[in-house]
């Protein structure tokens, strides 16, 4: 991801990305997206925002978002790039931003229930003011890798205080039992469940890695919400269980 930035394009990284950026000649930190509120000093966010063209950011970085993400650092971020800012590539927690004319965010978003492909309407065990309305899920490939495709709508229907980490697992059905699992970090930095309204659908995206050992078989999708324990730890019981299949070919 980071070869598709351009050599002489101005760029804001996350701190685990830009030592593969530091040779550029506009380089900007991410403690400045979300309030950077250890450094003691307000940052020149509008310098940013009219200097930058690209945005590498790893919503799972340690010094980000485990340090200078502080009180109020989901609005910082989305306030941030809800400034023009498109995503072009996205893996895992990791994901690319164009700076643009209009905002494309895709990784979480308002939305109605016409996109979904497997509807529901459940209500998710021990957290009743949430409820899982549906999903979508297909195997394609980005940046040379196979991935998952995960799209989980969700509804609050009454205001929730706590911030829940969406994850999701697939299990080998038979065979091995193999299973790989991703958490959805970039919704839950940008728009955290304590942030939603009630009655809003709420679709959260994550293009998921396939792990080239991942035997070939069919696979079940396990959804689980996990609660911060703090210093970048979560805790949890799985709250709603679906059986997925999704086929994962030996020829991928």
């Amino acid at each position: 991801m980071v070869r598709m930035v351009p050599d002489q394009a101005p760029v804001l990284a996350t701190f685990g990305l830009a030592s593969h950026l530091s040779v550029r000649p506009q380089l900007f930190y991410s403690f400045q997206i979300c309030g950077g509120w250890r450094t003691g000093y307000r940052v020149d966010l509008p310098l940013v925002q009219r200097s930058a063209k690209f945005a590498l950011i790893d919503f799972n970085d340690p010094l980000t978002f485990y340090y200078f993400y502080g009180p109020e650092g989901d609005r910082y971020l989305r306030e941030f790039l809800e400034d023009g800012w498109q995503l072009e590539e996205t893996i895992n927690s990791l994901a690319l931003f164009r700076k643009g004319d209009s905002t494309e965010l895709d990784l979480v978003e308002k939305v109605d229930l016409s996109g979904i492909s497997i509807p529901l309407n459940q209500s998710i065990i021990d957290l009743p003011e949430i409820k899982l309305r549906g999903y979508n899920i297909r195997h394609s490939s980005r940046l040379g890798q196979q991935v998952v495709e995960t799209m989980i709508y969700m509804e609050c229907d009454r205001k929730v205080n706590q911030d829940y980490l969406l994850t999701a697992r697939f299990r080998q059905h038979g065979g091995q039992r193999f299973s790989f699992e991703q958490s959805f970090f970039a919704p839950f930095r940008i728009l955290p469940t304590s942030k939603w309204e009630p009655g809003e659908i709420i679709r959260q995206q994550c293009a998921i890695i396939i792990p080239l050992e991942a035997p070939a078989g069919t696979y079940n999708m396990t959804l689980s919400l996990l609660e911060s324990a703090g210093q970048g730890e979560f805790e949890g019981e799985i709250i709603y269980i679906k059986n997925k299949s999704i086929i994962i070919s030996a020829s991928r």
